[in-house]
């Protein structure tokens, strides 16, 4: 990475280049008790330019600008219809206009636009003749958005903002198609904060949101904040929101052909009507505490989602429909404890749990962990030094799509790190440890994460 930035009085730039390798630890695994080669060895390399420029004592303007390229090793030897190279840039460009009069008053505008491309040629010989198994994807977005912050009276503050935006979708292999997928959404929300007494605060909003596929929805929002005593808030929050379906979920045509138009195999057909959005219902019940004399902060949380008109495939060949509910409710707590100013504990639990009807997929209800830990501790042993240690508890889970089971692992990490001034640089070394304990997969059961140890050195200038 090479980064350059400087400026002088209200301009400043800031342009950095970088270029990554890497490739896997382990290529060659087992599946299903075959033999098999992962192709994932990348190369990607990337642009990025910023200029913020102070208009007056008020007013300020930003723009960014990124390209970015890489060659991705992709696919498994396994599985000669997944392409085992692809062909990724992308490429976005933001504007922004900021105006800020006081602490409790300001707007700003921006414009945004952002273009990703895929291409994996892939041509494969079968007994039937040759078949053209590449992909194709070019993604590309427009958005322009407004937001006003502004305190209107002593005990209310508002926050108001609409969007538009543009997207399209264009791929052969996903469409069976190359004309393009678009459309334009539009959206707008205002949101209230009010200080009915020192001890509660109330907040309550709502987005109001026209998209290209399922019409008309609003989205509300209401949240109590109750201050028990000075360090001690319980806070009650009921939601409403909604996700469209894709472009993909609403018409998907994935097929494959021999290069003479022989249909092999249908794998996705487009939705047989329009689509509702899912729908999601979201309760909850909340207690911040902090104990300054103990050095102690918590956050402790009850939540209850029921998720309708969930949207899954179903049948061969597929197609997206809306299948049913389902339901989420669980609770997390967070603990953060500071004995003394060098030593530092955070420790974490949540516990989820899923239920859904009988037309749900049955993956979904196992698609999360029951049960997550985590631990982490920070010692700062002066002179520059400091340690650190975190493990690390998940439950047995299923993915999603195309992932595999993951048992349940525990994982620890550790780090020892010292940080001092050459030359008036910043500079640190560090030696990390991860998964110290046995290995474990990730989303697929051929990406087995092992123990792991690596030394880093950084210089700042």
């Amino acid at each position: 990475v090479v980064r350059v930035g400087g400026g002088e009085d209200d301009l400043r730039y800031r342009v950095t280049l970088s270029s990554q390798a890497r490739d896997r630890f382990e290529q060659d695994v087992i599946d299903n008790g075959q033999s098999d080669r992962l192709h994932e060895k990348t190369r990607t390399r990337v642009l990025n330019g910023r200029i913020d420029y102070r208009l007056s004592a008020t007013d300020e303007v930003s723009a960014q600008l990124g390209l970015s390229a890489g060659d991705w090793g992709s696919g498994r030897s396994s599985h000669p219809i997944e392409p085992s190279r692809q062909d990724a840039s992308a490429q976005f460009a933001q504007i922004k206009f900021r105006r800020t009069l006081n602490a409790d008053d300001e707007w700003m505008a921006q414009a945004y636009y952002s273009r990703n491309n895929v291409e994996a040629p892939n041509f494969l010989n079968t007994g039937v003749g040759a078949v053209d198994a590449a992909i194709d994807l070019l993604q590309t977005r427009t958005n322009l958005e407004f937001q006003l912050n502004r305190r209107v009276a002593a005990d209310w503050r508002m926050s108001l903002g609409a969007e538009w935006r543009h997207e399209s979708a264009t791929s052969a292999r996903y469409f069976n198609s190359t004309a393009p997928r678009e459309g334009a959404l539009a959206r707008g929300f205002l949101n209230l904060e009010w200080r009915a007494h020192p001890d509660w605060l109330i907040q309550g909003g709502a987005m109001l949101e026209h998209h290209y596929f399922t019409g008309t929805d609003l989205s509300p929002r209401v949240a109590v904040n109750y201050t028990l005593a000075e360090g001690h808030t319980l806070r009650f929050n009921l939601s409403q929101a909604y996700r469209s379906p894709t472009f993909f979920e609403q018409d998907g045509n994935l097929a494959y052909r021999t290069t003479t138009g022989i249909l092999l195999n249908q794998i996705l057909l487009p939705a047989s009507a329009s689509l509702k959005p899912e729908r999601i219902l979201s309760r909850e019940i909340g207690y911040v505490g902090r104990q300054a004399a103990w050095g102690i902060q918590w956050d402790i949380k009850l939540f209850r989602d029921r998720i309708d008109n969930t949207l899954d495939t179903d049948g061969s060949p597929a197609r997206f429909e809306n299948t049913g509910a389902f339901q989420v409710q669980g609770g997390d707590i967070q603990l953060s404890w500071q004995p003394v100013r060098d030593l530092q504990f955070n420790a974490q639990f949540a516990r989820v749990m899923i239920e859904g009807n009988p037309d749900l997929d049955e993956d979904i209800p196992k698609s999360a962990p029951r049960n997550l830990f985590s631990l982490l501790a920070r010692y700062e042993l002066g002179q520059g030094w400091s340690a650190s240690a975190g493990v690390y508890r998940s439950g047995r889970m299923y993915w999603l799509s195309d992932g595999d089971v993951t048992q349940a692992y525990t994982r620890v990490d550790a780090r020892l790190a010292r940080r001092w001034t050459w030359q008036g640089h910043e500079v640190e070394a560090a030696l990390v440890g991860q998964n110290l304990g046995e290995d474990y997969t990730e989303f697929r059961v051929q990406n087995v994460f092992s123990q792991r140890v690596y030394g880093s050195l950084r210089v700042g200038w």
